[in-house]
């Protein structure tokens, strides 16, 4: 297996420093949108992550938020349930080709409510999401699903995230290049008293042996976490980091555990 570096995107709502990934902040009347800062993230480089997008929420008002995703198929993200928030009015928007900058298939969806699809209203029962594109992506490869039988990677596999975080400041202007970090895969240490204490199928992550920390202040979700290859295979979606600190792991949603429902609402 080989992997790459990474940071990323938009998390769930906090008050306190979290850790890993990157930073930046948009704050509601409801809530505090943290997006996430990699570090030591480096360029993608332009041949890595073009099936990555951005998801941008606007609520009424100032209020909006901003996640990754990956483009799984043509017309369908795969990023974080708690990326949108049904409850309150808003727009939820949609940007592929958003790497390598200045890419000439970058094109920008509106995603009607129809088109969204929660696996559940419960982030704890699975903090996943689908949207449909209201038509095909061309000129794009999509990332791979793993297989429908799958597990996630053992504990020290090396995965790739990555994300458009400020790299300069907590609360700092978004990165144009897309930033990439390598992650290893690791126990989760101690989710009690967190947003994560009852997840039900998640997996953590770390910096890699002899590298430094990675670190986020904040929160920042949705873009996958990938195992690179002759294809990218996503095996997780980030949701977030470990409250109370920076530096630590950094939580995931485990694909492996909702490939029937992944399946099954992409064929249907």
């Amino acid at each position: 297996m080989s992997f790459s570096p990474v940071r990323m995107i938009h998390s769930r709502k906090t008050n306190r420093c979290v850790a890993m990934f990157f930073i930046s902040v948009s704050v509601s009347l409801v809530m505090l949108e943290v997006w996430k800062r990699l570090i030591p993230g480096t360029d993608c480089s332009e041949g890595e992550r073009q099936h990555h997008v951005r998801v941008l929420y606007k609520a009424e008002g100032s209020r909006s938020g901003s996640c990754g995703g990956t483009l799984i198929r043509k017309q369908w993200v795969l990023t974080a349930g708690h990326c949108y928030k049904e409850n309150t009015a808003g727009t939820l928007n949609v940007s592929v080709g958003v790497h390598p900058p200045g890419s000439n298939v970058q094109k920008n969806f509106t995603i009607p409510p129809e088109n969204i699809q929660k696996y559940s209203s419960t982030l704890s029962d699975g903090d996943i999401m689908l949207l449909k594109l209201p038509e095909p992506v061309e000129n794009i490869i999509p990332a791979d699903l793993p297989e429908r039988q799958c597990k996630h990677p053992p504990d020290g596999a090396m995965l790739q995230a990555a994300g458009h975080g400020s790299a300069s400041k907590v609360y700092g202007k978004t990165e144009t290049h897309l930033k990439c970090l390598g992650v290893s895969v690791a126990p989760c240490q101690d989710l009690k008293y967190t947003v994560f204490e009852n997840e039900k199928h998640v997996f953590c992550g770390g910096s890699l042996p002899e590298q430094p920390v990675i670190e986020s202040c904040g929160g920042d979700s949705g873009g996958g976490l990938l195992e690179s290859g002759e294809s990218d295979v996503v095996f997780g979606v980030l949701i977030g980091g470990s409250r109370g600190g920076c530096g630590g792991q950094i939580v995931f949603t485990d694909v492996c555990e909702y490939m029937e429902w992944i399946q099954n609402t992409i064929s249907s």
